[in-house]
C-alpha cells in the first residue's frame, strides 16, 4: 500500500482517514481475521487499522447482489475516507454491499482487493477481464 499511497490518496482528493477490511460472513472476529492480522504486520501501516463494521448474522449476498443492510456500521465513519480491503474477490458482491453500508453512512470508500477470483469461466462468459488475466499482470489495467 505504501508503494501506491499516492495514487489511493487521489482516489479521495486527500489521504485516507483509515484502512478497515471487509468483516467475516462466517462470524470470526475482527481480531481473528487472517486479513487483520496480515494489515497489522505491515511494517508500516500508513493510515490506521480501524474496525468499522460487522456483518448481520443470517444476513444473505448472493452473487451479483448489492445488499449494503447485510452490514452494520459499528463506529461513526461519517466524513470519513476510509480504504476497504477484500481479501479474495469473487462476484464483488460482498465487498461492495459493506462498502455501501459505510457509504449510506456517510464515508467516503475505496475498495482495496488484494486477489481477484476467477473460479469458473464459464460464469463469467467472454468478458474482457477474464480475457486480461490470462496475459502478464499490468498495473495500468488495475480495475479502479
Amino acid at each position: 500500500m505504501r508503494a501506491h499511497e499516492d495514487d489511493i490518496a487521489s482516489c479521495f482528493d486527500d489521504v485516507p482517514d483509515c484502512i478497515t477490511i471487509v468483516p467475516s460472513k462466517r462470524g470470526t472476529a475482527f481480531e481473528a481475521q487472517s486479513l487483520t492480522r496480515v494489515v497489522q504486520q505491515m511494517p508500516v501501516q500508513p493510515w490506521p487499522l480501524l474496525q468499522l463494521l460487522s456483518f448481520n448474522t443470517g444476513a444473505l449476498i448472493p452473487r451479483q447482489t448489492y445488499r449494503p443492510a447485510s452490514f452494520s456500521t459499528i463506529a461513526q465513519v461519517e466524513g470519513l475516507r476510509v480504504v476497504l480491503i477484500e481479501d479474495s474477490w469473487v462476484s464483488g458482491a460482498t465487498p461492495l454491499s459493506a462498502a455501501g453500508a459505510l457509504h449510506d453512512a456517510g464515508a467516503s470508500v475505496l475498495v482495496l482487493p488484494i486477489a481477484r477470483v476467477v473460479d469458473n469461466p464459464a460464469y463469467w462468459g467472454e468478458h474482457p477481464y477474464v480475457t486480461q488475466m490470462t496475459e502478464a499482470y499490468d498495473v495500468a489495467r488495475w480495475p479502479i
